[in-house]
């Protein structure tokens, strides 16, 4: 029986590699600008030891003053040195983790309910739907670091739950440094992974001797332990919390970052209160309530039924036509919930816990984003393949031929309804995301630069503001030498009003002359002649290139 599962594991291991790796630097057609920002970062890394604005060997990359987590690029550098600057390199470490991850959701499932009958199955069922997710499978194609973080959190559970299990120390300590480079992956674990760790160590209270007895506890438990991995933890994360440069990412995202529109009507309100005498109004209508409501309506809008099954949000975060999870997903999510609260309660304290952390650092940031949210995933996956176990047995318990068929019949429809829900993805996906999506990845940046390049001559090329960040894109697709690229200056340039490298020019200039160059998303204001065009795949309009007459 365990070979069959190995063999089940194998064959969902080598689908999920198919899935993440087919045609990986075609679909999306074009990378857009954090991609980018990766690889030339990552590059320089690996020329130079530095990144684009001098910097040495950083803990957290400046890029566009997002100061992105330093994992992702230190893996792109090795991903480079293999198989260059190009579009598959950037995107290979999300994959390749992506890929792993299939198998590690299992190894974590079986450890979650390893004193379940029904463990084999349950880890089955999880790695099949993970793999297939389009969730998943959109951010595991992309140079998202979500996807990294996530396989180090999953990866880091099951070495915990092993570790606990089988009484192996190292197995946990290893786990707790899997947590730790998860918070050096990605924003949204850095607040994930703390509170998390702290829900373990609830969880297995009893493990670690953590009783009412706490003077007891600290002679005869293993209080030691666990000071030693809080330690370990605390120092491993200590870094971002004490550098101000590492949250300026949260704090550039925070919902309560523009404050005009958000309190606007509570200080008219105020004022009116102020004006009529009335204290108790006075007292609702601030604007601490506001942030809280607010709040709290970002936080629960991770799990509105519209967003998560049908619309999902920015269209680089799903598929065209598509949600985040399948429709059909949704009775054996519900039957999970059920079984959660009725059959498997003793796991109800670290999966609510997951569930209700996971949304924390999403919703500071506003509206429901599927990259920052992706954490939460796994909790779905445990519902749903709880939920077709049961849907199984409730086949295999029929006590009448009648029943049988009636329910086998019903099941054989619900994995019917999976395969069309997956295919029909599948189908958005690979064949229109290219042709619907392609504007929102900054396609045509590619042609257009490289056509710009090969036919400048002597001449300088000017790149409009609606080539959004187009420095960047110029230094990757061009495959600029990052040594001399530092060595002129670096990014520290990009602060002014207008800037070059070499005959480039960036920012709001205001010297083109007659025969240069010109790159824009529309037509100039002066008179130039229209010497390439870029047209998406559904004919609108892309990106032109100009030669000012």
């Amino acid at each position: 029986m365990k070979k069959l599962y190995i063999l089940f594991l194998t064959a969902i291991f080598l689908l999920g590699f198919f899935l993440r790796f087919y045609q990986l630097g075609q679909i999306p057609g074009s990378l857009d600008w954090d991609e980018a920002s990766w690889g030339y970062n990552a590059y320089s890394i690996l020329h130079t030891g530095r990144d684009e604005y001098g910097i040495k060997m950083p803990m957290s990359f400046r890029a566009f003053g997002d100061y992105k987590q330093p994992v992702y690029v230190y893996l792109d550098a090795a991903s480079i040195a293999i198989f260059g600057l190009n579009s598959f390199a950037v995107r290979f470490p999300s994959a390749f983790f992506g890929s792993l991850t299939t198998v590690f959701i299992f190894l974590f499932l079986f450890e979650l309910f390893y004193k379940e009958k029904k463990r084999n199955l349950i880890a089955i069922f999880g790695s099949l739907i993970f793999t297939i997710s389009p969730w998943s499978i959109q951010f595991s194609r992309v140079a998202f670091e979500a996807t990294n973080g996530l396989f180090f959190v999953l990866s880091g559970m099951w070495l915990f739950f092993r570790g606990v299990r089988t009484d192996k120390k190292s197995q946990i300590i290893l786990g707790t440094l899997l947590f730790i480079i998860s918070a050096y992956t990605y924003h949204s674990e850095k607040i994930f992974t703390p509170i998390i760790f702290i829900c373990l160590l609830f969880y297995f209270r009893k493990y670690f001797g953590i009783n009412k007895e706490l003077l007891r506890g600290l002679i005869k438990s293993k209080i030691i332990f666990i000071v030693t991995l809080l330690l370990i933890f605390g120092i491993g994360n200590i870094f971002w919390v004490l550098n101000a440069k590492t949250v300026a990412r949260g704090e550039s995202v925070l919902f309560t970052s523009n404050q005009t529109p958000l309190l606007a009507n509570v200080v008219k309100e105020t004022a009116e209160d102020s004006a009529k005498g009335d204290k108790f109004d006075v007292l609702l209508h601030n604007r601490r309530l506001v942030y809280i409501s607010a709040y709290l309506d970002n936080y629960l809008s991770v799990f509105y039924p519209n967003w998560l099954f049908i619309t999902g949000d920015l269209e680089r975060h799903h598929a065209p036509g598509m949600g985040l999870l399948y429709l059909v997903s949704i009775p054996a999510i519900l039957v999970g919930i059920f079984l959660i609260f009725d059959k498997y309660k003793k796991h109800i304290f670290i999966i609510c816990s997951w569930l209700l952390i996971a949304p924390i650092a999403e919703a500071l940031a506003g509206v429901p984003n599927a990259e920052r949210a992706l954490i939460i995933l796994p909790v779905f996956i445990i519902f749903e393949s709880l939920g077709l176990v049961w849907f199984i047995e409730w086949v295999r318990n029929s006590k009448h031929l009648l029943f049988y068929t009636l329910r086998f019949t019903l099941v054989i429809l619900l994995f019917l309804l999976y395969f069309f829900n997956f295919t029909y993805y599948i189908n958005q996906y690979f064949s229109h995301t290219n042709t619907d999506y392609l504007e929102f990845w900054q396609g045509g940046y590619e042609q257009a630069i490289n056509f710009a390049v090969n036919n400048s001559k002597n001449k300088n090329i000017y790149f409009d503001k609606s080539i959004e960040q187009a420095y960047i894109f110029y230094l990757f697709y061009e495959k600029y030498d990052p040594e001399k690229y530092l060595a002129s200056g670096g990014s520290n340039r990009t602060l002014m009003v207008c800037y070059n490298i070499d005959n480039a020019w960036f920012g709001n200039c205001k010297t083109i002359k007659s025969g240069d160059i010109f790159v824009s998303r529309y037509m100039p204001d002066f008179p130039a002649k229209k010497i390439f065009t870029f047209n998406f795949l559904n004919n609108d309009p892309g990106v032109y290139v100009f030669r000012k007459e």
